[in-house]
């Protein structure tokens, strides 16, 4: 397993990723720190049109837009290792080696995981670290303590949910079908409610997002390996 992932680690553009990442990481501290200086300056007008009286904090909001961007850039990148291969027929061709095809997808599916993970460690370190510095300066950006449970409960629902639009692409065979799924998924994964800034924020809710995705992602290797198989 651990030489099938590490083939499959060479053949994805991981700077182009890690660039964009970088990039995206930067606007949302920006608009993090704009989006507090805005709700602490229009609090009465907040809870007069019904939002929390009592904004989100400047990490919060930073680590919502995180979990936002890094789903959709997940099922980009499972649409390029899977859904890709899969529509052009390259897929067909691994699965004519010896290696078992749920073990192939499982690697591509592990390797997708654990970049993810990778990007969700740096990114949150890279906006509590900005949350800190602007702090200093800024007084109405701020954070909040760290929940271990609850933070780690987000993340892997979060990465669950990333995987989920492979279901779409296998059903589909489209790449454009599957990151446009994505986008209904954040919109559901980050639906604010209250000042815990999303969904994914109630850990009992991040359980069950995460599990429905991972059946999706279950059903959509069954489906792969099936129609394969079929043929």
């Amino acid at each position: 397993m651990v030489k099938l992932i590490s083939l499959e680690l060479r053949r994805v553009p991981l700077l182009g990723h890690l660039v964009g990442i970088a990039v995206a990481n930067l606007l949302i501290a920006l608009v993090s720190i704009i989006a507090s200086a805005l709700l602490s300056g229009n609090a009465s007008t907040s809870a007069a049109v019904g939002l929390p009286a009592t904004p989100p904090d400047t990490l919060t909001l930073a680590t919502m837009l995180v979990r936002a961007t890094l789903i959709v850039w997940e099922a980009v990148l499972a649409s390029q290792v899977v859904i890709e291969e899969y529509r052009a027929g390259t897929l067909a061709l691994l699965f004519a080696s010896p290696v078992p095809r749920g073990r192939i997808l499982a690697a591509k599916v592990i390797l997708v995981c654990g970049i993810t993970l990778a990007l969700y460690a740096l990114s949150y370190w890279f906006q509590s670290a900005c949350v800190a510095v602007a702090g200093n300066y800024l007084p109405y950006v701020s954070g909040h303590n760290v929940d271990p449970v609850r933070d780690t409960t987000a993340i892997v629902s979060a990465i669950a949910v990333g995987l989920a639009p492979l279901l779409v692409g296998a059903l589909s065979r489209s790449v454009i079908a599957t990151v446009v799924s994505s986008f209904a998924l954040v919109a559901v994964a980050s639906n604010a409610q209250g000042a815990g800034a999303s969904l994914l924020s109630v850990p009992f809710a991040a359980l069950f997002i995460g599990m429905a995705g991972t059946v999706c992602t279950a059903a959509a290797v069954h489906r792969i390996v099936s129609a394969d198989s079929a043929k």
